[in-house]
């Protein structure tokens, strides 16, 4: 289990679950407590296999609206192994601050397309992708390998997509959605255990 205390400067609604090195689950609790889970991670111990021995979580937040610029936000997280006491991570920090790259002189591009929102991710058999509500009518998604190569296209109409795949190679993949026109109407990376 990982256990992240967040800083009072974070928003614990913007929190977004991502990409992981094995299954879990997660839950928001308290003034901003999330819990990973790691359920049977069953990682074997260093001496015997070091390049195992280890896993990864991440997630996505905002700070909160009113956060002034110049504030730091420090982050550390508590590692619970069976039943022993917690390993603490290395604490990080952030400061809020306007980059001058960001300023008038140079806007930040607009993308043209909205990400895919796609969960569980990564997922072992089934996943389940949801559009942009604005985008309707008949779709087609199409997963790419890293190779570009198409190696997998459903036509789908509505803003959820459920896909079950125990059959896809483990990997990282590209998905986009596009319209019976052809035009991108959403895109994002998806990982197959």
């Amino acid at each position: 289990m990982v256990r992240d205390t967040l800083s009072a400067l974070l928003d614990p609604a913007s929190m977004r679950p991502g990409a992981s090195s094995h299954l879990y689950t997660w839950d928001l609790s308290g003034q901003g407590v999330i819990t990973f889970t790691f359920n049977n991670i069953m990682l074997p111990d260093s001496n015997v296999n070091e390049a195992t021995s280890h896993g990864f979580i991440q997630f996505n937040i905002s700070p909160r609206s009113d956060t002034p610029l110049g504030s730091s936000i420090e982050n550390e997280a508590a590692i619970y192994f069976d039943f022993n006491a917690p390993i603490f991570t290395n604490t990080t920090w952030h400061t809020i601050e306007k980059s001058p790259l960001k300023s008038e002189l140079f806007p930040e591009p607009k993308s043209p397309v909205g990400g895919l929102d796609i969960w569980p991710n990564p997922f072992t058999e089934s996943t389940r992708i949801q559009l942009d509500p604005k985008v309707t009518g008949m779709n087609t998604l199409k997963l790419l390998d890293g190779q570009g190569n198409m190696v997998f296209q459903k036509t789908c109409s509505g803003a959820v997509i459920n896909l079950y795949l125990p059959q896809l190679p483990a990997g990282f993949y590209w998905a986009e959605m596009r319209d019976k026109k052809g035009t991108l109407v959403g895109q994002g990376k998806i990982v197959k255990q």
